[in-house]
């Protein structure tokens, strides 16, 4: 097993944040000029729990970036994290409200997803919002 010093000091939400910020690293939000780790920072700042900061961080991990489930188990990042990031990660076969039932099942991952769709919802089109506003009715059920 590799030697992390880092690991002995830093809090999971702090680990998850430095995994993030290199995994997404040049990766822009839809604008091509934002990074996009100012989208994740925006979605964890919602959250006090260590465990929710996490999730927050790494939502978008395993769907946007070359990152496997086997690194963030190297990483130390804990199984009921993985699981919710696993669940909150969009597979091109899901249709969006099949997926959003899927994350509604898992709380930590279903609380990410309200902030993530809160953050994301200003700058959607037309579409999209009214998709948006349909997954918030069922996440907050």
């Amino acid at each position: 097993m590799e030697f992390k010093p880092w690991k002995i000091t830093m809090n999971l939400s702090d680990i998850a944040e430095k995994i993030a910020k290199v995994a997404h690293s040049g990766e822009t939000r839809r604008d091509g000029i934002t990074p996009y780790h100012f989208h994740l920072e925006a979605v964890a700042s919602k959250f006090k729990r260590e465990d929710l900061r996490a999730v927050a961080w790494l939502h978008d991990i395993l769907e946007n970036t070359d990152m496997k489930i086997s690194e963030l188990v190297k990483e130390g990042i804990p199984p009921k994290i993985i699981k919710a990031i696993v669940i909150l990660t969009k597979l091109k076969s899901d249709k969006y409200m099949d997926y959003i039932a899927r994350v509604r099942k898992n709380r930590l991952a279903r609380f990410v997803k309200i902030e993530d769709i809160r953050h994301n919802y200003p700058t959607a089109r037309f579409r999209k919002k009214k998709l948006y506003e349909k997954a918030l009715r069922m996440l907050r059920r």
